[in-house]
């Protein structure tokens, strides 16, 4: 291998050697202004324009302090970047994640590249659908509501206690999941969520001051916390409200209740 001068390269290769050149000369620079040496390298991938993010500006940047503090490099990327996802030790994605999105590819070429990634590609795909977990839930005989699966093609219903909770497979964030309180709205629901999902799962109404909240970490809980409703609403989110829901974590009540869910599975 030996290096080629500008005049030694073939007229047919201009154009490639030119737009290998640029892709170069103009990509992000992760390394070059380093304030001390450090061993291990993550980034952080983060949508700037999504508008209800996982974690906000001032979480991101306590990522950032503590992951330094630790001896880390750490960068943030956007959707752009997955050819520098080899360049990193681990993968931290703090964007919502969904399978049929970039958040998925990424997670799957980082784990290829035998990053330490969260969420990891297994985790998207079992932990955005509910359909798997209703079923992971039943067969580990985890008491949750009693779960319907309505089909797009055998669209029978037996007898329903109204309210009812009718919601999307990929819902997140309280967006795909209503309450409804007669027939007429859950036949006018189930029109819509069926055009664009082949199954809809509905579920009694249950009222609750909060949901707990399982963090699980290398298939270990980590921590439990309570995500309280909001305001005089009945879901964490009131897209309609300008005020945010709270989240409490309490160490005696995290302790309690991992023992608890051990035990249970």
């Amino acid at each position: 291998m030996t290096a080629l001068s500008l005049s030694d390269i073939p007229d047919h290769h201009y154009d490639f050697m030119k737009q290998a050149a640029e892709t170069y000369f103009t990509k992000k620079r992760f390394y070059q202004w380093r304030k001390k040496p450090r061993f291990h390298d993550l980034a952080i991938l983060t949508d700037p324009n999504e508008p209800n993010a996982p974690s906000n500006k001032k979480a991101i940047e306590a990522f950032i302090s503590t992951g330094e503090s630790l001896g880390l490099n750490v960068d943030l990327i956007d959707k752009n970047d997955s050819k520098f996802i080899a360049e990193y030790d681990a993968l931290f994605i703090r964007a919502t994640t969904a399978v049929d999105h970039y958040t998925y590819r990424f997670a799957r070429r980082a784990a290829q590249e035998n990053l330490v990634v969260i969420d990891d590609p297994q985790s998207i795909v079992k932990c955005t659908n509910k359909v798997y977990l209703a079923e992971l839930m039943r067969s580990h005989q985890v008491l949750t509501p009693e779960t319907l699966f309505i089909s797009k093609y055998d669209q029978s219903l037996p007898a329903i206690e109204f309210p009812c909770v009718l919601k999307k497979p990929d819902s997140a964030f309280s967006h795909g999941v209503i309450k409804l309180d007669d027939c007429k709205s859950l036949q006018k629901s189930l029109a819509q969520f069926f055009k664009t999902s082949d199954l809809i799962l509905l579920q009694p109404f249950i009222p609750t001051e909060f949901d707990w909240r399982i963090g699980v970490l290398d298939n270990k809980p980590l921590f439990a916390c309570r995500y309280y409703m909001a305001k005089g609403h009945w879901q964490i989110y009131n897209w309609d409200s300008k005020k945010n829901s709270r989240v409490n974590l309490t160490p005696s009540l995290c302790m309690r209740s991992l023992n608890l869910l051990l035990k249970r599975l």
